[in-house]
């Protein structure tokens, strides 16, 4: 009863457990020290990549990009010069941004794509340099990958952005997954008749 009230806490809460891992396809996260930051026009950045289908691209859901730890971060993003849009990262580690790509108008589908980075703003200091241009991540599928400008540390992947509320309420069905353990063990518990003492049942 406790395991089956633990899934259906999960069900409703929207939360789906079959759900596939997203992947990082592409990134960059090898890191200057100390750490050093591209700030102002400096920090603006094209993201060249080819893949080999369509799939491919249209999988690409975030974007993390690394900056200075508790503060903000925003950037203008388009693909391939399509209708801009100002985004704001969700800081989920210290120091790491993670930007919705799905909100960005999609390009003509081709081969190649790059994901234009403008006009970083912020309360910190900008993006982080990477500490070379190699790529510390490639996915099978993503080629011919380089930069405009200077090398940036970031992350591209398949995996969505979570929203605060679903982290909110993925805690809860955590809590309601252990409450089902501690309840299951409890229900072994019996007590002696002999000592007065709880057993465990058999």
């Amino acid at each position: 009863m406790p395991k089956a009230f633990s899934y259906l806490a999960l069900m409703l809460l929207g939360i789906n457990t079959c759900q596939s891992k997203g992947e990082v396809v592409l990134a960059n996260t090898s890191s200057t020290s100390p750490v050093s930051y591209f700030s102002g026009g400096a920090a603006d950045t094209n993201l060249w990549f080819n893949t080999n289908t369509n799939a491919q691209f249209l999988a690409i859901r975030s974007l993390k990009l690394y900056g200075e730890a508790g503060k903000t971060l925003g950037v203008t993003l388009n693909w391939n010069s399509a209708a801009s849009a100002v985004l704001s990262g969700t800081e989920g580690a210290a120091g790491e941004y993670l930007f919705d790509l799905s909100s960005l108008a999609l390009p003509t589908l081709g081969q190649q794509y790059i994901l234009q980075i403008r006009s970083v703003t912020g309360t910190g200091l900008g993006l982080q340099q990477a500490l070379n241009a190699s790529l510390t991540t490639q996915a099978a599928g993503y080629t011919n990958f380089f930069y405009s400008a200077g090398p940036i540390r970031f992350e591209l992947s398949t995996t969505p952005v979570p929203e605060p509320g679903t982290l909110f309420l993925g805690g809860i069905a955590a809590a309601c997954g252990g409450g089902g353990v501690w309840w299951k063990r409890r229900r072994k518990l019996s007590i002696s008749p002999e000592t007065g003492e709880p057993v465990t049942a058999v």
